[in-house]
């Protein structure tokens, strides 16, 4: 329950913030990547924490080495994408005005 209160209360308090700092009303300018990105870190280091913190008995388990296994690969992987879409964007618009000013 904990952990999907932290991943709800992050994921809407970082849209609402970042939908107030991008001065627009419509959710474009990458807000709900940024939610997504936030509050999975979170939820992540938030699991991270209390199996850490819990005893041994839990965390000795198989299926939670396996858990904590591949949400790593998923966090990796929305970090990837989060960084590798704002190169491919920055790439499309310098290609944009290449051709325009080339024409």
């Amino acid at each position: 329950m904990v952990v999907a209160s932290v991943g709800l209360i992050t994921f809407l308090g970082t849209l609402m913030i970042a939908n107030t700092l991008s001065e627009s009303k419509r959710i474009d300018k990458g807000e709900m990547r940024k939610a997504i990105t936030a509050s999975f870190i979170v939820v992540y280091l938030t699991i991270l924490s209390i199996l850490t913190l819990m005893d041994d008995v839990i965390t000795d388990t198989e299926l939670t080495k396996t858990i904590i296994g591949h949400f790593t690969y998923v966090v990796g992987l929305i970090i990837v994408f989060y960084f590798g879409s704002r190169v491919a964007e920055e790439y499309i618009e310098k290609e944009k005005l290449n051709s325009k000013n080339d024409k």
